[in-house]
Order: C-alpha cells, then structure tokens, then sequence
C-alpha cells in the first residue's frame, strides 16, 4: 500500500515537472501543423502586451514565458485526498506570469478534465488542451498567475488558445 502511494507521488511530480513549465522550452514541434507555430505566436504576443519585460524560449516544441517567477514550496494534495509533502515549483510571484504550451498529436490523454484551473495557494494554474479534428494535434497549455492577475488577460489568452481547436 504504502509503496503505491510513492508511485503515484513520483508519477505526478513527473507529470508536473514535464507539463508545468520545467522543461526549457524552439518553435514548433518536428511535423506540427503551421497552426501550432501560429497559436504560439499569438499566444506570445497576448502575453508580451500586458507583460513586455517577460523572457521567451522556445526549444524543442515547447513555448515558455515567465515574468517575475520564483520558487514556492507547494503541497499537492493526492487522487487519495492526502496531502503528499511540499515540493520546490515555479511560479509567479504578484505582478508576474508564467506560461508553457507544448502541442503533440493526437488528442488530450492527461488524467485531468480540461480546461481547469488548479489553485496552488501562492498562484493558479489554468491547464487546457485544446484539440483540432481537422489537424489532429492538441496543445498542452500552462498558464501560472498570481490573485493580481488582470481577469481580462485571462479571458483573452483562454480565447487565443481555444481557438487552436477550430484550426485546419
């Protein structure tokens, strides 16, 4: 019993370090549709305007955009409803954002409902996974932010990114 329960914290922590901003982050994906590389563009561009000091990488298919970040300990709380114990994570401190996208083919597989938003305490992480029929990719979007967020800027970087989901 106690040996499944390290497996799941072990499995999840890989999950968040991979899909949580982590992983550096150049361009498309080998293979992605154009509409890939065009979501992030428009992604970057949202996030620039109402964070201009923010720092862009782009490495290997992934997108990753932060503004004044820091490390925060985190507790997780388990599938179980156990809180496992505090982990080092990334995120915003106020006034700053943190953003990774990553697109792969297929649809979402991930064992959360999407979109959703996950409250960390310290920030939110909005996670959506955006899937396009016509080009058979979905993206993997992150979008860490602090209480002060502007809830227009999360309204508009919800629309960008939903939009995915309607490209050829």
């Amino acid at each position: 019993m106690k040996r499944t329960k390290q497996m799941e914290i072990i499995l999840w922590l890989g999950f968040l370090f991979m899909n949580n901003g982590i992983h550096p982050t150049d361009a498309q994906p080998a293979g992605a549709p154009p509409a890939v590389a065009e979501t992030y563009a428009q992604v970057e561009k949202l996030i620039l305007k109402h964070y201009p000091k923010a720092e862009v990488k782009r490495e290997n298919g992934f997108i990753r955009i932060s503004s004044n970040t820091r490390k925060f300990m985190v507790h997780n709380r388990l599938k179980t409803g156990e809180w496992q114990n505090a982990v080092e994570q990334e995120g915003p401190d106020r006034g700053g954002i943190l953003c990774t996208i990553s697109a792969a083919p297929g649809p979402w597989m991930g064992a959360a409902m999407v979109p959703q938003t996950f409250d960390y305490r310290y920030y939110r992480s909005l996670l959506m996974a955006p899937y396009s029929k016509a080009v058979n990719y979905h993206l993997s979007a992150h979008l860490n932010y602090p209480d002060d967020v502007n809830p227009e800027f999360v309204r508009e970087f919800n629309k960008v990114v939903s939009q995915f989901s309607a490209s050829n």
